[in-house]
């Protein structure tokens, strides 16, 4: 059984629209897409080099992206042909470059919020506002998993939304946010999930995905592997990692990803459970 196509945030819908990525909130969301504060504009505005922010145009129920007709999703590529990117080390790099100058910049003394994915994901883990077909599928994930596993996993999601030195964090830096063009220029999407998280909050969302892949696709050639794609995000990153709570911040990723599958996607019976052998494998100190 396949996994779910990892496009990000199942909880929002993804249209191409010719040069348009249109991203809407779906009929299930609790909220709508964070504001995006002034100075996260200013900061995008004057972003320089080849990669590069956008934060798109709308409101809390839908989000416009102007892309080039050629750009595609690093997820996307990831997942039909990896080979399309001939350097995944410099495109992790990038990536962890781009994060870094986010995390950099000062969050305005009133918006100290967790990001939403964190809230979806705490939801989820306790069980509280879920639909019946949500409640099955959570009971599969959770009937696999060990004793004590999933207060272990409440327990990280709680330290999550407090970190002891909180960044801007994107709140969803999968690879299904960072598209790439022909000329080997690329763009993150911004502006659905931002808050205020420790910074291994972000990287992790990006290592989630090549975990999930190479999961998930464990016939795929011309992938890079975690232990690269590590070094090469970490190479770009250019503040302190807590490296212990980035293994965690990871399982909390992919937990997350599961979150919004089973609540906002069409997800098969016996999904929950291939997700639950995959974030109890994970190694974390």
């Amino acid at each position: 059984m396949s996994a779910p196509p990892v496009i990000g945030s199942t909880l929002r819908s993804r249209l191409r629209e010719g040069d348009v990525v249109v991203r809407s909130v779906g009929p299930a969301a609790s909220t709508g897409f964070s504001p995006i504060p002034p100075d996260v504009v200013e900061l995008v505005a004057a972003e320089t080099g080849n990669w590069r922010w956008d934060c798109g145009t709308g409101d809390a129920t839908e989000r416009r992206y102007n892309l080039p007709s050629d750009a595609r999703s690093l997820a996307d590529i990831g997942l039909t042909d990896p080979h399309a990117v001939d350097d995944w080390e410099r495109a992790l790099g990038h990536i962890g470059a781009a994060l870094g100058r986010l995390h950099q910049s000062t969050p305005h003394a009133s918006w100290s919020r967790a990001p939403q994915g964190l809230d979806r994901l705490s939801a989820f883990l306790h069980g509280t506002g879920l639909s019946g077909r949500a409640v099955q599928l959570r009971r599969g994930f959770i009937d696999p998993l060990p004793a004590g596993f999933l207060l272990e996993l409440q327990d990280d999601v709680l330290r999550a939304g407090h970190p002891v030195r909180g960044v801007r964090s994107h709140g969803w830096a999968g690879l299904g946010r960072w598209f790439v063009l022909s000329d080997r220029t690329a763009i993150g999407l911004i502006g659905e999930d931002l808050g205020v998280a420790a910074a291994e909050h972000d990287l992790a969302a990006v290592l989630a995905q090549v975990i999930e892949l190479r999961f998930f696709r464990p016939a795929l050639t011309g992938f890079i592997t975690l232990a690269d794609a590590r070094a090469a995000l970490l190479a770009g990153y250019p503040l302190p990692v807590d490296q212990p709570w980035l293994d965690r911040e990871v399982r909390l990723a992919i937990t997350r990803h599961l979150a919004d599958v089973c609540v906002h996607a069409s997800c098969p019976d016996e999904e929950p459970a291939r997700w639950a052998e995959l974030i109890h494998g994970l190694e974390v100190n």
